[in-house]
């Protein structure tokens, strides 16, 4: 045994395996890896693959698209767990369709006093809502107690 044999740690010197200096070359299947050119050019974005958004109409979206009731989870598999009610995915996916609904009337129910109890100007965050800025999203929340 030679000392190129041995690994050492803190603790102790323990004989290094064969499999240890295995190639990496042997491990890999060149028959299914794809190069990172193959890989910016076949993927249109980085992330989950996501469904093309369909054109909203915000100027007359009130009239256009029809008001979709709160989406719940099934009754049996809400007894079961202390989690949600609202089914989160059916919300989102209709998410900008409803954004795109509010008539920016000027002078909104929505931003008196019994509209948003937060104090949220409802008009705004719809707008910005729909047109999906995330960032400008979190600035413009007022901070909760």
């Amino acid at each position: 045994m030679d000392i190129s044999d041995l690994f050492c740690t803190r603790y102790a010197i323990l004989p290094v395996e064969e499999s240890y200096y295995r190639p990496v070359n042997s491990q890999v299947d060149n028959k299914n890896t794809l190069d990172i050119e193959d890989f910016a050019d076949n993927r249109p974005s980085y992330g989950p693959a996501q469904e093309p958004e369909e054109q909203l109409d915000k100027l007359r979206g009130f009239v256009r698209y029809a008001r979709d009731k709160t989406a719940y989870r099934p009754t049996e598999e809400r007894i079961h767990d202390w989690g949600e009610v609202y089914d989160h995915q059916a919300v989102r996916k209709n998410l900008r369709k409803q954004a795109a609904r509010c008539m920016d009337c000027g002078v909104p129910f929505c931003q008196s006093y019994a509209g948003c109890p937060l104090g949220n100007l409802i008009p705004n965050w719809n707008d910005l809502v729909f047109n999906v800025s995330l960032s400008s999203r979190e600035l413009f929340l007022p901070s909760l107690p």
